[in-house]
């Protein structure tokens, strides 16, 4: 888990019983510990850095990215899933609240401040997109100016 506060063996049941909204005292009836413990390792859920978890070394960092948004629902209003691919893996995916240019460049923009704290000066030589114009725009992936797009 996260920060080293518990081992994902002895905390998964717990935290799968959460997705049917057991209280927390219920899980510590349960499985022991305390309430605030199931509460911190729940929240602590959302804190990976999926690039700096994924790729150890900076120099392992993929020259080339695929990025696409995909289209999803959450409490009934409309989202984009902003995703970052590379060499069949997923380094960033990050919920996006409209398809306009602040709003994709600021979810790619979370991949790229990942990728930064592996190597500051990361920037991939492409980024293939889809050719839908909001993704198109200069620098959603956290690329330089100077970077191809493949078309």
């Amino acid at each position: 888990m996260p920060y080293m506060t518990a081992l994902s063996e002895d905390v998964e049941k717990a935290l799968f019983l959460r997705r049917f909204n057991v209280p927390y005292w219920g899980l510590t009836y349960v499985f022991g510990r305390n309430n605030m413990f199931w509460y911190r390792q729940e929240q602590a859920l959302g804190r990976f850095n999926i690039v700096g978890t994924t790729v150890k070394s900076p120099e392992k960092l993929p020259r080339y990215l695929l990025i696409d948004e995909k289209h999803t629902s959450c409490r009934g209003k409309k989202h984009y899933l902003a995703m970052t691919v590379a060499k069949e893996c997923i380094l960033g995916a990050e919920l996006a609240d409209s398809a306009s240019e602040f709003s994709l460049k600021k979810a790619y923009g979370v991949f790229a401040d990942e990728a930064r704290s592996v190597n500051p000066a990361y920037a991939p030589e492409s980024v293939n997109t889809d050719r839908w114009f909001p993704t198109q725009r200069e620098n959603l992936s956290g690329g330089t100016s100077e970077r191809k797009t493949i078309r």
